[in-house]
């Protein structure tokens, strides 16, 4: 494409300065253009339209940075095993191996920290599509923010055209938090954390308020997603999408009390080494369960199991008060 040429009264302007001038008023028309054509876009959509714009007419395609990589979500699963139903050993697992794809839990609780299922550590990993290895890229960083989980089409070709960003409630607070000292949230609501070796750990991120109280523009939202998008910054500190490495999106998962997610994780039968958090909720079919026992298990020798009651009757039967003398 051919470029136009810089007028002769503004050549003795600095071409940095100049650039960035000219970028931001086009950022500006942009915001004011865009929903002339199509009512109802989203702020996101335009300031992706707009760098993928401006990265075609800086650079060409042929060497434009992160061609051929993907950014994703993944964990290093905690657990050993397979996923294999045949397998006798694993299906019977308590603790099963996570699925490769499967880097969130379906639930947490409000200020949980956002880790997988076997509990390891979520990170975003930049990969060459060629090698498959991690890809290294100077000055790289993402940037990390909630999305509306029902505003993404997963396996559509316009999966990203309707993503809605939810930053903040309507009481100005921010969904996204970071426990981390050295990573905070910035004002708009999201979170950079840098990519060292091809890899950008997520630095203790909790959600900040639960599916079904959060509000945003007078709405609810039944789930939440997180949203990884690849950024570069100027000399000046302004960031800019890498538009060659697409944003990655997270599953679904959802926000609630710690109680309620007690109740949503409990298993038809406690364990006996359940935390007392855990066995605090049981309610009232798992009690009735637990009376009956005997008539689910059979054969079990419950004649041999020690009990907690059966302990105290002990102790209380040879409990003997001291005698105090008579002063």
């Amino acid at each position: 494409m051919q470029q136009v040429p810089i007028p002769t009264e503004l050549k003795s302007s600095p071409g940095a300065v100049l650039e960035e001038y000219v970028q931001s008023r086009i950022l500006q028309f942009s915001s004011v253009f865009a929903p002339q054509i199509q009512p109802n876009v989203s702020e996101f959509t335009i300031e992706s339209a707009y760098s993928r714009s401006l990265s075609l007419l800086n650079v060409p395609s042929e060497q434009r940075e992160g061609d051929g990589c993907t950014a994703l979500f993944r964990h290093r699963c905690r657990f050993l095993g397979c996923s294999k139903k045949t397998c006798v050993l694993c299906k019977n697992n308590p603790h099963k191996r996570c699925k490769d794809t499967d880097n969130f839990d379906e639930c947490y609780a409000d200020n949980q920290v956002l880790k997988a299922k076997c509990e390891a550590e979520i990170f975003v990993e930049l990969r060459n599509g060629a090698t498959g290895q991690s890809e290294v890229m100077a000055g790289l960083e993402f940037q990390i923010s909630v999305i509306d989980g029902d505003s993404f089409a997963e396996g559509s070709s316009a999966g990203m055209a309707n993503i809605k960003e939810l930053l903040k409630s309507d009481d100005g607070q921010a969904l996204l938090g970071c426990h981390s000292a050295g990573n905070k949230v910035d004002a708009n609501g999201r979170l950079h954390i840098q990519c060292q070796d091809g890899i950008a750990r997520l630095p203790d991120v909790f959600i900040t308020d639960k599916t079904d109280t959060f509000h945003m523009a007078g709405a609810t939202y039944s789930s939440f997603r997180l949203m990884s998008v690849a950024i570069k910054r100027d000399l000046y500190g302004n960031t800019t999408p890498l538009e060659t490495i697409p944003p990655v999106v997270s599953g679904k998962f959802h926000v609630k009390t710690q109680r309620a997610l007690n109740d949503y994780r409990k298993s038809e039968w406690p364990h006996y080494k359940d935390e007392l958090t855990k066995l605090k909720y049981i309610g009232s079919i798992t009690a009735q369960r637990l009376r009956d026992i005997q008539t689910f298990l059979g054969d079990v020798p419950f004649h041999c199991i020690e009990t907690d009651e059966a302990e105290l009757r002990h102790i209380i039967a040879g409990y003997r008060p001291l005698r105090t003398k008579n002063t």
